[in-house]
């Protein structure tokens, strides 16, 4: 029999990681949808200071909403490489945060290393990344590793131990509110049982088991009544719960084709074989904490105050705790190499899938890019989707924020939601930003084109139809269903 050894399995940590970060690498820009939107942002941050066109449009200043992971991040490193590189990195470093955390919690658990402690790469290509979710999954990182360091330390009862998860705390809610609050919720479903325990046999005991939990939350509890997040207006929603257990679960990967979906379920066959026969056993302390995080994931709306996809985002950092909460009993290494060999094949599988829709969509990000390089420096630019159907063009919307980056343009769709990001714009721009028409039109022919002539320099169209000539507009850039109008 082959023995494995912890070298080993950090070995083949590295050659996973290495094998999940090739597609940000190799791909010159990334088609995840909000992710330029975001990068534009981090670029007015680190230029603003030295840029008056820049300052001329937009007002950059940090301010305490649980939502800054790139704005703390990208922006320094940014000063050190071009922005591309850093953003990059930047996602480079959220994916590694989440890997190696879920493998080490997994190592602190269960006192050894084994397959299931690779279960954050089968799903690390999903819908979160492809929407371009960067913050959170940055926050799910820095989750997954104060996780491994609250298990590591749980018998620590020192007051070091509570000023550092007061650190850890803050740091998971500035990257991210959603984050945050199921680290909450997970860590109280691990202490769950010990607090009922303590709770009949030691109420003083209670109290000081209790002040490393509290001061995990109680910062940024208050801090988040004093933020502009908590000022936002309530607007719930909610989905069919039928969606929680099909649509989102399809959303764990970006491209659930037929092949990989059957992949899972042999996968899953394997699995449930292995529990029945007792060769895969389940982790209990973790059922308390899987059990109120699932309950939380179906209680929760779609649409809370300012953040969509609300319950959907919560699905991925549970589902690699309930892996976590798995190992092989003794004397099963052919089940071992059964499993291993069809979760490489899926990891292998869906890293490919997703390397070639992103290079599917490499050009039209391209066209967008050069129909960006037809234009002057520090202009006005509008851009227009015509479409009857919205999901189609969802993906590109964000493309024209290049602009910021390689122009450093005035674009009017940059997110500036007083509620989640520290940017907005200068007044007389704010303005302009109010009475453009939204991305998103069917017929350009209603459209007030004397107004857009007026606050505008150029005008960006994607349209799959020709785009039929515009009064006062001058057409100087068409390619691939993008124009350029001047």
């Amino acid at each position: 029999m082959i023995k494995t050894t912890p070298k080993l399995y950090y070995a083949v940590y590295l050659i996973l990681l290495v094998l999940c970060l090739l597609p940000i690498w190799t791909q010159q820009y990334l088609p995840l949808q909000d992710y330029p939107n975001h990068l534009a942002r981090s670029y007015i941050f680190s230029r603003i200071g030295t840029s008056d066109i820049l300052s001329t449009y937009y007002d950059a200043k940090l301010k305490l909403v649980p939502n800054l992971a790139m704005d703390l991040i990208v922006p320094p490193l940014a000063s050190l490489f071009n922005i591309f590189i850093a953003g990059k990195l930047f996602i480079s470093i959220s994916l590694t945060l989440i890997t190696s955390g879920g493998f080490l919690l997994y190592r602190e658990i269960h006192r050894k290393s084994d397959i299931f402690a690779f279960a954050p790469f089968l799903f690390l290509y999903n819908q979160i990344l492809s929407k371009g979710f960067l913050n959170y999954l940055f926050g799910v990182g820095l989750l997954m590793w104060t996780l491994y360091f609250w298990v590591k330390f749980r018998e620590n009862h020192t007051f070091l131990r509570s000023i550092f998860f007061a650190a850890c705390g803050f740091a998971v809610y500035i990257s991210h509110l959603s984050a945050f609050g199921l680290l909450v919720i997970m860590i109280f479903g691990i202490e769950f049982p010990n607090y009922i325990r303590l709770l009949r046999e030691n109420r003083k005991t209670l109290f000081i088991s209790l002040v490393p939990f509290i001061s995990l939350w109680i910062i940024p509890f208050i801090s988040f009544f004093f933020s502009d997040t908590a000022s936002a207006s309530i607007g719930i929603h909610y989905e069919p719960i039928l969606y929680k257990f099909t649509y989102y679960v399809r959303d764990l990967f970006i491209d659930p084709g037929i092949g990989f979906l059957s992949g899972m379920l042999l996968l899953g066959i394997v699995f449930i074989a292995g529990v029945i026969k007792e060769k895969i056993v389940f982790h209990y302390p973790l059922l308390y904490s899987l059990i109120i995080s699932f309950i939380v994931y179906l209680a929760m709306p779609s649409k809370l105050i300012s953040t969509s996809h609300a319950d959907w985002r919560l699905l991925f950092p549970i589902v690699i705790l309930f892996f976590t909460a798995w190992s092989f009993s003794s004397e099963t290494f052919w089940l071992k190499i059964i499993f291993t060999t069809i979760s490489l094949a899926l990891v292998t599988v869906n890293i490919i899938s997703t390397g070639i829709i992103w290079e599917a969509r490499q050009e039209t990000i391209e066209n967008f890019v050069e129909a960006i390089e037809h234009t002057e420096s520090g202009e006005r630019i509008a851009t227009l989707f015509l479409s009857d159907s919205y999901p189609e063009i969802m993906p590109y919307i964000h493309y024209p924020t290049y602009a910021v980056m390689l122009k450093e343009s005035f674009i009017p769709s940059l997110f500036s939601y007083g509620t989640q990001q520290p940017l907005s714009y200068n007044k007389s721009y704010a303005d302009i930003k109010d009475r453009t028409p939204e991305l998103f039109q069917t017929d350009i022919t209603t459209l007030n084109l004397s107004s857009l002539r007026e606050d505008y320099d150029y005008l960006i169209i994607y349209s799959k139809e020709s785009t039929p000539p515009l009064e006062g507009f001058t057409k100087i850039y068409n390619e691939n269903n993008v124009s350029l109008f001047h």
